[in-house]
């Protein structure tokens, strides 16, 4: 039996029914990026505006302290020989307000898996 012989015409359309995966992958790639950058400037308006607002409501003397948390943050990094945030007990999101009893300073892969939870909802 001989093989089958593959036309130009066969050998074209393959060529394009490839093109046209391709073209849809890509099409698809982007709109899933397109999404995922819409997502995060709607996140980022969100906690801009929640930290603006907590700002508005925090007095001098707070704010200062505050200030002086944060300039700890690379003093707890060389002792700690690792990255360090600080970290809202409560989390804005659930109510907690940016002030001085509401902050500490954690590990930053510990702050990754905190994310949005409180203390009794996270397991280390």
């Amino acid at each position: 039996m001989l093989p089958k012989l593959v036309t130009r015409d066969d050998w074209f359309d393959a060529i394009d029914e490839r093109l046209a995966h391709i073209h849809k992958v890509n099409r698809e790639y982007r709109e899933r990026q397109e999404r995922r950058r819409e997502m995060a400037r709607r996140l980022n308006r969100r906690t801009l505006a929640a930290r603006r607002a907590a700002e508005r409501h925090t007095s001098l003397k707070d704010k200062a302290a505050i200030d002086a948390l944060y300039d700890l943050v690379p003093v707890i990094e060389l002792l700690l020989g690792e990255k360090c945030h600080v970290d809202h007990i409560v989390p804005i999101s659930r109510g907690g307000k940016h002030e001085i009893s509401n902050l500490r300073i954690i590990p930053a892969r510990l702050n990754w898996s905190k994310n949005n939870r409180l203390d009794s909802e996270w397991v280390y």
